[in-house]
């Protein structure tokens, strides 16, 4: 199976109904061909398309890495946009070479206009 991934790593969120501490999360990969059928426990999707998103994108080692979701969080709110309820946020990890641990990530949080 990995010498089928290619490209960055992606994670889902979604809140859990009626629990806000709470989520549900997924992982996926790209893939560099076609499955007929995925080996067990993994499934094979396409993600939906979503119509407007906020994003953000940053290094890994930035100083504000840890905050990340926050700061998009507050530019959605200022800037007159509601979270899209039932929407699954995203991140995908990109590495920025073999030799650093540092990676480019870009956090998708689908919106709507109020």
């Amino acid at each position: 199976m990995r010498q089928l991934i290619h490209g960055p790593q992606v994670v889902l969120w979604r809140e859990i109904a009626g629990q806000e501490e709470e989520f549900e999360f997924e992982i996926g990969y790209f893939l560099t061909c076609e499955l007929r059928s995925p080996p067990d426990p993994f499934q094979l999707r396409t993600l939906p398309a979503e119509p407007m998103m906020a994003t953000i994108a940053y290094r890994s080692n930035a100083t504000f890495a840890c905050k990340a979701c926050v700061h998009l969080a507050t530019w959605i709110e200022k800037n007159n946009y509601q979270i899209k309820e039932n929407g699954a946020g995203r991140e995908l990890y990109l590495p920025l070479s073999q030799e650093q641990d540092a990676q480019f990530i870009e956090i998708q949080i689908p919106i709507l206009n109020r």
